[in-house]
C-alpha cells in the first residue's frame, strides 16, 4: 500500500501541473513565495543576526588574542610609573598649580586647557588620598592609555601582540614620556589624545566604518581643548580623508555629527568666559571679549617665540638642537624611522604618519622655549611606530628562519626597553621628592592662622607661591586657617596696612585681605627694603620672615593732587616706578623735568604737633640736579645733590622744632647740578615724620 501511494503521488503532481501553469505568472510567483515563507523564516533571521554581529564577534576574538599582552603591558607600566610617582607637591610651580587649579576652576597661562581642568575638577571630588597624589596619578593613567593606544596601532599594522606590547613598553620607558607620567601636567593627556586619534583614523582608513571615523573626529575635536599643538596633525587628517573617502564630509549623516563634535570642542572653551565672569580664585588671565580670547588661545605672550628665528639661526641653532634631542631620546634607533615608512604595508598609512611627523617637527623646530622637550612627545610616539615597523617587517613573511628572526626581534625590543628602564628609573623617580612639601608645611605650621604672606609671585617665589596656594585650597589641614597670599606689594604699602591706613587685596585669591593680620614674607625685595618702610625683619623658618613695624613713624606720601604751584617751563607729573627695585611709596614719585631755577610747591598734612625728625625721600639718578627745600617759607635743606649713577632713593633728615598739626607747604627749588649730571630733573617720593620725645 505504501508503495502504491508513493507511485500515485507523482502522478497527481503531474496532473496538477498544467493547472498551475495556466495561472497568471505573477500569481504563481506569489503562491510559491507564500509556500516558502514558513521554511525560510528562521534561517533568514539567523543570517541577518550573524551578519550584524560579525564585526563584534571578530573584535571579541581578536580581544581574546590581545588580552594577555595588553594586560601585561598595563600592569607592568602601571607598576613602573606608580613606583616613581610624585607623592605630593613639586618645587616647580607649574606642576603644583595643576594639582589644585582644577579644584578651584581657575584660569592658567595660555592656551587654557579647559578639558584638563574639568577632568581634574571631577578627580578633586573623589575623597581618596591627597589631592596632589590624585592629580599626579591622573597623568600616570593618561600615559598608560597612550601606551595602550600605541599597542593597538601596532596591532592594526599587523604586528604580533607580544611584539607590539614590548615596543609600547620601550616607548613607555623613554625619558620624556616617563617624566610627564609621574607629575601633574597636561602633556600625558595630550599624548593619549594623539595616540588614540591616530589609531582610529588608521582603523577608519582600513575598515571604512563610519563608527571609526566618528570616534577619530570626536577625539581630535576634544584634543584641541587640552593642547592646541594637535593642530600639527591637521595636514595628516586632511590627507587621510581625501585618500580614503572624500565624500564623507559632504554626506549629511556623516558631516553633521562631525560638526557637532567640533562645536563641542569649541564650546568647552566657553569655560574661560564663565571662569572670568564668576571671578573665582587664581585667574592668571581674564577673558572678556573675542580679541582677548583669540590672543589667549593662540599663545598670547609665547607667540613671539614661534617661527621667530631667521634662516641662519634655524640652520645654526634650531635644527642642530632638534637633532640633538632626537638622538638623546633614541640614539641610533632614530635612523630606523625612515626605513620604517617603507616597511608599512599601506602606503596611505605611511604617508599619513609621515605628514603627522612633519607637522609636529616643523612646529617644534621653530618654537624657541626652554621647556620644548615635552612638545617632542607626539614626535617620539610617531617615531616609535616607525621604528617598530622597521624592526618587525623585514623578512616577516619568510618561512625559512622565521623562528630565529622573530626571536631576535623580540630580544632587540626587550633589550631596548630594559636599557631605557634602567637608564631612566633613577632620573624620574619622584617617589621620595617631598622636600618642597615639607618646607611649605613647616612655614604654614609656624604661621598658624590669621596671617598674610607676601611673595614676589610668578617670578622669584613661583614654587613657594603655588605651594602655599595649594595648601590653602587643596590641603584640608589648612582649611579655615584664615591665611592669605598677596604678591608684588610695596614695603610702604605693607607698613600702611599694619598701621590700619591702607587695605590690601589679593587678586590671585579674588578677595580683600582682612585688616589686622600678622604679616610674613619670603620676598627678597620686601626684606631688602623693609627698613626703608620702618619695618623690622624677624627670621621665622626656612626663608620665611616675619615683618614687625617700628613704632612712631608717620609717612606723608607726595601726590600730584597736593601740588600748589609750579614755576618753570615743564609740567610736574606722577611717574610710575614699579619694577626698578626701589621701595617708593605707592610705586611712584612726583617728577619734574626741570631747568635751573625752576621750583614747585606741595601741600602736606601733619596729624599732630610737636618736634619731629623729618626725612625727605628724594629720587636720585644720572640726570637729576641739586635742590633746596623750604618748609612754610623757611629754608630747611640746602644743596641736596640728587645725582647718582643708578636709580635710587636719597634720604635727607632734618629736625623740625614745634611743627604744628595740619597743612604745611614744602617748596623745592632747583639751584644747580652735579658736574657729572646731564640734567636738572627732580623727583620727590615722601616725607617721614618721627616724633621726638624730650
Amino acid at each position: 500500500m505504501s508503495s502504491d501511494s508513493e507511485v500515485e503521488q507523482p502522478g497527481e503532481a503531474e496532473q496538477c501541473q498544467p493547472e498551475l501553469t495556466r495561472q497568471e505568472p505573477q500569481e504563481a510567483i506569489e503562491l510559491e513565495s507564500r509556500s516558502a515563507e514558513p521554511q525560510a523564516d528562521e534561517p533568514s533571521w539567523r543570517a541577518r543576526f550573524t551578519h550584524e554581529l560579525g564585526p563584534v564577534c571578530r573584535f571579541l576574538a581578536r580581544a581574546d588574542r590581545d588580552r594577555p599582552a595588553m594586560i601585561t603591558l598595563v600592569v607592568v607600566m602601571s607598576g613602573v610609573y606608580g613606583s616613581t610617582l610624585l607623592p605630593g607637591i613639586h618645587s616647580w610651580g607649574d606642576i603644583t598649580k595643576w594639582q589644585f587649579l582644577g579644584k578651584v576652576l581657575g584660569i592658567p597661562h595660555p592656551t587654557g586647557y579647559p578639558i584638563y581642568l574639568l577632568l581634574t575638577h571631577l578627580l578633586s571630588c573623589i575623597p581618596i588620598g591627597s589631592l596632589a597624589l590624585r592629580i599626579n596619578a591622573f597623568s600616570m593613567v593618561c600615559a598608560v592609555l597612550t601606551l595602550v593606544g600605541l599597542y593597538l596601532i601596532l596591532r592594526q599594522l599587523r604586528q604580533p601582540p607580544w611584539f607590539a606590547a614590548v615596543s609600547a613598553f620601550a616607548f613607555g620607558c623613554s625619558s620624556t614620556l616617563w617624566g610627564q607620567a609621574v607629575v601633574a601636567e597636561v602633556y600625558a593627556l595630550n599624548a593619549a589624545f594623539v595616540s588614540w586619534t591616530i589609531l582610529y583614523f588608521i582603523r577608519w582608513q582600513q575598515s571604512r566604518r563610519n563608527g571609526h571615523l566618528f570616534v577619530a573626529c570626536l577625539l581630535y575635536a576634544l584634543s584641541f581643548c587640552n593642547h592646541l599643538t594637535v593642530v600639527c596633525l591637521l595636514p595628516a587628517v586632511i590627507f587621510i580623508v581625501v585618500v580614503t573617502q572624500p565624500s564623507a564630509f559632504v554626506r549629511p549623516r556623516i558631516f553633521l555629527p562631525i560638526v557637532g563634535f567640533i562645536l563641542l570642542g569649541v564650546g568647552l572653551y566657553g569655560y574661560l568666559f564663565v571662569a572670568t565672569w564668576t571671578g573665582g580664585p587664581h585667574l592668571e588671565y581674564r577673558i572678556t571679549d573675542i580679541d582677548s580670547f583669540i590672543k589667549y588661545v593662540t599663545g598670547g605672550p609665547y607667540r613671539h617665540s614661534m617661527f621667530a628665528s631667521s634662516w641662519t639661526q634655524f640652520y645654526d641653532t634650531r635644527l642642530p638642537d632638534f637633532a640633538d634631542r632626537l638622538w638623546n631620546e633614541y640614539n641610533a634607533a632614530v635612523f630606523l624611522a625612515l626605513p620604517g615608512l617603507f616597511c608599512l604595508r599601506s602606503s596611505r598609512v605611511a604617508l599619513f604618519l609621515l605628514l603627522a611627523l612633519a607637522g609636529y617637527s616643523v612646529f617644534v623646530a621653530n618654537y624657541a622655549i626652554h621647556d620644548i622637550q615635552v612638545y617632542f612627545i607626539p614626535i617620539f610616539l610617531l617615531l616609535s611606530i616607525l621604528i617598530a615597523a622597521a624592526i618587525w617587517r623585514p623578512f616577516a613573511d619568510a618561512r625559512r628562519f622565521r623562528v630565529p628572526l622573530a626571536l631576535g626581534k623580540y630580544l632587540l625590543a626587550i633589550a631596548a626597553g630594559a636599557l631605557l628602564l634602567s637608564a631612566n628609573y633613577g632620573k624620574h623617580d619622584e617617589s621620595d621628592n617631598d622636600r618642597s612639601g615639607q618646607r611649605v608645611k613647616a612655614m604654614l605650621n609656624h604661621v598658624g592662622s590669621d596671617a598674610l604672606i607676601v611673595l614676589d609671585g610668578w617670578v622669584a617665589d613661583y614654587g613657594v607661591f603655588e605651594a602655599i596656594l595649594y595648601s590653602i585650597y587643596g590641603d584640608e589641614t589648612y582649611a579655615g586657617k584664615n591665611i592669605y597670599v598677596a604678591t608684588e606689594l610695596n614695603p610702604h604699602k605693607i607698613r600702611e596696612y599694619m598701621d590700619g591706613r591702607a587695605t590690601i587685596s589679593s587678586p590671585v585669591m579674588a578677595t580683600d585681605v582682612p585688616p589686622g593680620l600678622q604679616v610674613y614674607t619670603v620676598s627678597r625685595y620686601v626684606i631688602r627694603h623693609a627698613a626703608d618702610a620702618r619695618m623690622r625683619v624677624v627670621p621665622a623658618v626656612h626663608r620665611l620672615k616675619k615683618l614687625v613695624p617700628t613704632p612712631g613713624v608717620e609717612a606723608l606720601d607726595i601726590r600730584i593732587e597736593d601740588m600748589l604751584e609750579v614755576a618753570g617751563q615743564r609740567p610736574v607729573r606722577q611717574l610710575r616706578l614699579r619694577g626698578w627695585d626701589v621701595a617708593w611709596y605707592g610705586d611712584d614719585q612726583i617728577f619734574c623735568p626741570c631747568n635751573r631755577g625752576d621750583h614747585f610747591s606741595i601741600r602736606v598734612r601733619a596729624s599732630g604737633s610737636g618736634s619731629f625728625k623729618a626725612i625727605f625721600l628724594f629720587t636720585s639718578a644720572g640726570n637729576y640736579g641739586v635742590v633746596d627745600v623750604d618748609l612754610d617759607g623757611e629754608r630747611v635743606l640746602t644743596g641736596v645733590d640728587l645725582f647718582s649713577k643708578g636709580i635710587g632713593v636719597r634720604h635727607r633728615p632734618v629736625i623740625l622744632e614745634n611743627l604744628g598739626a595740619g597743612e604745611h607747604v614744602v617748596t623745592v627749588t632747583v639751584s644747580s647740578k652735579n658736574a657729572n649730571s646731564h640734567g636738572f630733573h627732580v623727583g620727590i617720593d615722601a616725607i617721614e615724620l618721627e616724633r621726638l620725645h624730650r
